[in-house]
């Protein structure tokens, strides 16, 4: 519980630090979508790599904390991706940086 909502801090941060370059519906709407992934595919304690968890939450903590990009959104979803067990399916379904 304690590494979801490390996270979940870490997501609130994230939001908050909109890229000059990106529209603020355009954030809100990337930010959401994240947000739902951490939801549903980090809190899920046993769908969740264990030794990914505190390494991915220190590394998100240092993102969070300097400006940050839409590159930073496709970094948590492939992160998500590669070490959950919902990741995969929910990345290809509901990924907000998709081109199509």
């Amino acid at each position: 519980m304690n590494w979801s909502k490390q996270v979940s801090e870490s997501l609130r941060l994230l939001q908050g630090n909109r890229p000059a370059d990106v529209p603020a519906d355009r954030w809100e709407h990337l930010c959401s979508w994240t947000w739902n992934l951490h939801g549903n595919c980090g809190g899920i304690w046993n769908a969740v790599e264990p030794e990914w968890r505190e390494p991915f939450a220190a590394e998100l903590r240092r993102r969070v904390s300097g400006p940050v990009s839409v590159a930073d959104i496709d970094w948590i979803w492939d992160e998500y991706a590669a070490h959950t067990t919902g990741g995969p399916r929910y990345s290809r379904e509901y990924r907000p940086t998709r081109t199509e």
